[in-house]
């Protein structure tokens, strides 16, 4: 169609290109993974951190960068047994509250573990670099591992 388009401009007949329409691709929808195709995702994942951050992404739709800049005053338990984690930073500049209930044991054993007490603190601080959150990439090779299952 492009070259359709440059010919007709070479020869003269711009006004033609305005009548030539390129096809409309027909983009199948993704195929989304199971539910018990992502429990056993994460029941393989031993690194607690990963296996977390994993969880935290299918329970609460939140992209990669939003659950690795988490800190500790971003998250607060209910009496009821569930968190509440305010994400903020959203790339529509909007915040929302998501709600952890299905992980929320997870949770709870990851903070004691790791002894995340302080408000400022990363829930995934990276062991490379101080004070600076996990790197994305390393999320996205944790998950290429098991892309064929």
């Amino acid at each position: 169609m492009r070259v359709l388009r440059r010919l007709l401009k070479v020869l003269g007949k711009e006004e033609l290109t305005k009548y030539i329409k390129y096809p409309k691709e027909k983009i199948k929808p993704p195929r989304l993974p199971t539910s018990q195709l992502i429990e056993r995702i994460i029941g393989e994942i031993r690194d607690p951190r990963y296996r977390l951050a994993i969880a935290l992404m299918y329970e609460t739709s939140a992209r990669v960068s939003e659950i690795l800049s988490l800190q500790r005053k971003h998250i607060e338990e209910a009496p009821q047994g569930y968190y509440r984690i305010l994400m903020g930073e959203p790339k529509n500049g909007e915040f929302r509250i998501v709600y952890v209930i299905k992980y929320a044991s997870m949770l709870r054993d990851y903070l004691i573990f790791m002894g995340i007490n302080d408000p400022e603190q990363l829930l995934f601080p990276s062991p490379s670099w101080p004070g600076e959150p996990l790197h994305p990439r390393n999320i996205e090779k944790i998950l290429r591992r098991y892309r064929n299952i």
